[in-house]
């Protein structure tokens, strides 16, 4: 390496600390990145046939119905805020007739849309609720971290 090559690099290196640092501490004073709501069910869903949809996983906190307990689940599913239902319909009637009924079975949510549409394209933001889960997000929530600014400054940067 050139030493004009080495000057180079070491004023661009000068340069990038002077940046960074208040940059840092800057986004430092920022709310910790959340989730904006862990209950949010998010597409693709896949097609469970007529009009039903499927949604493959466990549900954080929930219990789901099985062929022993067919209506223990306390899951509740709501489309753009309101609720859908009922809750704990056979999946024949949630395929053939939808009209928002759901069913939470097993490891999946098998639902249909308010209107039967599709809800992979339709602009609809589901979202499910357990009431009789304590707190089946807790384990996705990041813990409050004081920042740096806040820390040294603890009037002006407190949030």
């Amino acid at each position: 390496m050139s030493k004009q090559f080495q000057r180079r690099l070491i004023v661009a290196s000068i340069g990038a600390a002077i940046l960074y640092i208040p940059v840092a501490l800057y986004l430092d004073t920022l709310p910790p990145w959340r989730n904006p709501d862990p209950g949010m069910i998010y597409p693709p869903f896949k097609h469970f046939g007529g009009n039903a949809w499927q949604y493959l996983t466990l549900i954080p906190g929930s219990i789901s119905d099985t062929n022993d307990a067919p209506n223990r689940s306390r899951l509740e599913l709501t489309e753009d805020r309101r609720p859908l239902g009922p809750a704990h319909s056979e999946h024949a009637d949630i395929v053939e007739k939808g009209n928002g009924q759901y069913s939470y079975w097993q490891s999946s949510l098998i639902f249909s849309t308010s209107d039967n549409s599709d809800p992979n394209t339709n602009g609809r933001a589901y979202r499910v609720i357990d009431p009789s889960a304590k707190d089946p997000f807790a384990s996705l929530r990041a813990p409050h971290r004081p920042s740096l600014l806040s820390r040294l400054f603890p009037s002006r940067f407190d949030h």
